[in-house]
């Protein structure tokens, strides 16, 4: 996700923090110091929330690309792709589980330890709660945060929440997976919608962001589907361009620049397999652009085969950052594919359907 950065990687997986995560932890430090430790609490646990989703994923051999933390939560990058309603009911329970696995044992300990919790929770709906040592603010806070996120995710059956996905896989149980998506993210928006104007009377800013997280996460989710769904029923030598634009090394950037404005194109493939795009021109300098040539600023580039999913394409394409892939049959050149070309064809296939 653009402006994410990583911090760690668990199960090979990459664990990204937003930069607005940042900013609002630095802002929460500065307004209120006791409830920065709540919510840096929260997303330690939201952390471990979505690594159970991801190892379970990885243990059903899901693809898990990321797990990305944002201010209203994390989001684990799954690949549901051909993902069956059992294992998406697995994947989806183990989250809220690891939570409730939390609550349960912090429950034990405070038999165990006779800790005051009671005391504790007045003294946190009365406004007491810097009374409380750092150890008893941490199993306070550690016990309320999972409560909430279990439940939260569980009950409330609105995508990108666990709930909805449960939800969506118990439908695909009798429908097939592209109608209980688009039921579920019907059911998700009419869900988040209800809940803007509940939290709009109360004006608490907190859940109306959720809300609209809930609707847009919707609505991409089942965009998302209906993109792979049209991809997974097209063959890519359908969409290469079978005579591309080939450029030489030794060419001027002008020439390109121009050779790009005639053929409406902003990136081009090289006569050594690697690529060079507009974006990368205009990083430069006027007069470098004037005096450069193709291979100061072109990049290396991996080919895929002509028998490539699509799919694979496009994550192909989002892995090297590039818009233009050459397309091979064996060590011959075939054509080339183009994000922009991709993208009018799912278009188009959304308007006929």
């Amino acid at each position: 996700m653009a402006w994410s950065y990583k911090i760690l990687s668990v199960f090979d997986i990459d664990i990204e923090l937003h930069i607005s995560f940042l900013l609002f932890i630095l802002l929460l430090l500065v307004l209120n110091v006791s409830f920065a430790f709540l919510i840096l609490l929260v997303f330690i646990y939201v952390t471990l929330h979505e690594l159970s989703h991801s190892y379970v994923a990885l243990k059903n051999k899901i693809n898990v690309k990321s797990i990305t933390l944002l201010p209203i939560g994390g989001m684990s990058m799954i690949d549901t792709k051909d993902i069956s309603p059992y294992t998406e009911l697995k994947v989806s329970i183990a989250g809220p589980l690891f939570n409730f696995v939390m609550v349960y044992i912090l429950l034990g300990l405070s038999v165990l330890f006779n800790w005051p919790l009671n005391e504790w929770l007045s003294a946190f709906v009365h406004g007491g709660i810097s009374s409380l040592s750092v150890f008893e603010l941490f199993i306070f806070y550690s016990l309320y945060s999972n409560l909430i996120l279990g439940s939260f995710n569980l009950l409330l059956p609105a995508f990108p929440l666990d709930g909805g996905r449960i939800f969506r896989a118990l439908l695909a149980y009798k429908l097939d997976y592209k109608r209980a998506t688009e039921v579920a993210k019907n059911v998700s928006i009419m869900i988040s919608i209800g809940l803007f104007l509940w939290a709009l009377l109360r004006f608490d800013v907190w859940i109306m962001l959720i809300s609209l997280f809930i609707i847009f996460g919707a609505s991409a989710e089942y965009q998302g589907l209906l993109v792979t769904d049209a991809l997974s029923r097209a063959k890519l030598l359908d969409i290469i361009e079978l005579k591309p634009t080939v450029v030489k090394e030794s060419h001027g950037l002008q020439a390109v620049i121009n050779l790009m404005l005639k053929k409406r194109r902003t990136s081009f493939i090289t006569d050594k397999m690697r690529t060079v795009s507009l974006r990368d021109i205009y990083q430069l300098r006027k007069k470098d652009q004037k005096t450069m040539h193709v291979n100061d600023v072109s990049k290396p580039i991996a080919p895929v085969s002509s028998t490539t999913d699509l799919n694979r394409v496009m994550e192909t394409m989002a892995n090297q950052n590039t818009a233009v892939l050459p397309v091979m049959h064996g060590k011959k050149l075939v054509g080339v594919v183009y994000q922009e070309d991709i993208d009018k064809y799912v278009r188009m296939k959304e308007l006929l359907e």
